[in-house]
């Protein structure tokens, strides 16, 4: 799937809503992850675009992700379970959002990614 000026929101706040392929970002769009319960993408996300996590569940990363725009927590949280779930670009977190780092993702964090302001570190 590619996402081209615009925005492609999964789920809408409540417990419903997922997406199993990968999906293309262009044009500087973005992808919105709204759920308020756990939920896991694992596939790749790449391009120019931004993921965006919403809602006030727990959103897990398992893919690879290559997108350059980085990623924005302005809610709920963000596992990552590997160096590349998070792509590129500056990770965001808001007050309403945290950031749990695990894995072997610990010895890359502060040379690669700017995190502001909360995050887990296990």
């Amino acid at each position: 799937m590619t996402v081209s000026d615009g925005s492609l929101q999964i789920g809408a706040g409540g417990t419903t809503g997922s997406y199993a392929g990968n999906i293309n970002v262009t044009n500087s769009s973005d992808v919105t992850f709204n759920r308020n319960n756990a939920s896991t993408y694992g596939g790749v996300l790449s391009g120019n675009g931004i993921l965006v996590q919403a809602g006030t569940g727990v959103l897990t990363l398992s893919g690879a992700n290559t997108h350059t725009g980085g990623t924005a927590i302005s809610a709920g949280s963000i596992v990552v379970g590997n160096s590349n779930a998070l792509g590129t670009g500056a990770a965001t977190v808001g007050a309403s959002g945290t950031l749990d780092v695990r894995g072997g993702w610990k010895s890359t964090i502060y040379r690669s990614r700017v995190i502001s302001p909360l995050f887990n570190y296990e």
